[in-house]
């Protein structure tokens, strides 16, 4: 062997070793407990990308599906999406207006990827909840007057967040089932609910309709093992369900936190049917969660109203999990945030933060620090 490949073989072994050696540390497993997701990570520096202030707002969430960055807006102004080039990041262009019309909606609710391969995302309308639509990124940017297609309706009011497993059932979750998850046939018929909301047991006194509002959660999606990630939103709680068997199955629950909360029910209000009040000690959940088929980032703000006010709605802590539900590494981003959204490759994590009034998109390299 000459000494041009004996230096290219051993950079090679160096870089496997290195890897190696990152994966291991990452997979070495920190003991689950609030004390836990308190704790500050390693540090990140921001990278602020260059995006037009006009495309932006605290958006709903943010969506890398393949080379495209997604903005998605609770305003339509005038779209209620925004789409760049996650590298070059060139604006491509914007869609789905506000109104009554055709392709129009009078809102759109948490928007999910359909599918990473097909670069489709998929939104439940705000009518009255339950209107499931994709769009194909790549041809809402092509075609003139593209329309998003409405995928079905589904048989329940009032879902929230709803994704699609790989057999193509609905997954959604409720503002007033009684179960956690409920999931639908792929024609969006047939409801079938799964699994009790935390520590349902242990507040059997109030009404199983309230949980839904109470115990709100973010999704993720694991595409290659078919697994869904569920994590609360105002208290410290997660799950992650598998549907490779003929029923969803429990791959790990771990409930930190119990709400603290009043059923607004009792005063007879007929606008609060589903509303709740968190008392101000009540602590806060997750802000935000992404996912690649490796690890889940959940951001965390382990705040209560009482000694923080808006300020718990907002954070820099990152906690990484693996797909059996447990923590592998904590984050520390440089800016508080309430929105993460990480790529498919885990190089990058992306974030809209305000700073001295003005909204901007930056981005964490995960590789600079992991590797």
């Amino acid at each position: 062997m000459n000494s041009s490949n004996l230096i290219k073989t051993l950079c090679v072994l160096i870089v496997l070793t290195s890897l190696s050696c990152t994966r291991g540390q990452r997979e070495a497993k920190i003991e689950i407990s609030l004390e836990a997701l308190e704790v500050e990570g390693r540090f990140f520096n921001a990278e602020a990308l260059d995006i037009s202030e006009e495309h932006l707002m605290m958006a709903f969430n943010l969506l890398v599906v393949g080379d495209k960055l997604v903005i998605c807006k609770p305003f339509a102004q005038p779209n209620y999406f925004e789409v760049y080039n996650v590298k070059s990041l060139k604006y491509l262009g914007g869609f789905i207006k506000q109104g009554g019309g055709p392709g129009e909606f009078a809102g759109v609710l948490r928007s999910t990827i359909a599918s990473q391969k097909e670069h489709r995302v998929g939104f439940i309308a705000k009518d009255m909840g339950r209107s499931y639509y994709e769009f194909d990124i790549d041809s809402a940017l092509k075609e003139q007057g593209y329309l998003t297609k409405e995928i079905a309706e589904l048989d329940v009011f009032g879902l929230n967040r709803t994704e699609r497993n790989n057999q193509g059932e609905f997954v959604s979750l409720s503002l007033s089932s009684p179960n956690r998850i409920v999931v639908f046939d792929r024609e969006g018929q047939n409801p079938r609910g799964y699994f009790k909301y935390p520590f349902q047991d242990e507040q059997s006194e109030i009404r199983t309709e309230a949980f839904g509002m109470a115990y709100q959660a973010f999704t993720v999606r694991n595409f290659s093992d078919n697994r869904l990630g569920v994590f609360t939103m105002n208290m410290p709680n997660w799950d992650i369900i598998s549907f490779n068997q003929p029923e969803p199955e429990l791959v790990a629950s771990h409930h930190l936190g119990m709400g603290q909360f009043k059923d607004l029910s009792e005063i007879k209000e007929k606008s609060r049917t589903y509303g709740v009040a968190y008392s101000p000690q009540n602590k806060e959940g997750f802000l935000d969660v992404t996912a690649n088929d490796e690890y889940i980032y959940a951001l965390y703000s382990g705040k209560n109203f009482e000694g923080h006010g808006d300020d718990k709605d907002f954070s820099k802590k990152v906690v990484v999990l693996n797909w059996e539900g447990e923590i592998v590494d904590r984050l520390l981003l440089e800016h508080d945030t309430k929105i993460i959204s990480v790529d498919q490759e885990g190089r990058y994590l992306y974030s809209i933060v305000e700073q001295l009034n003005k909204i901007e998109v930056v981005r964490y390299n995960l590789k600079s620090v992991i590797d």
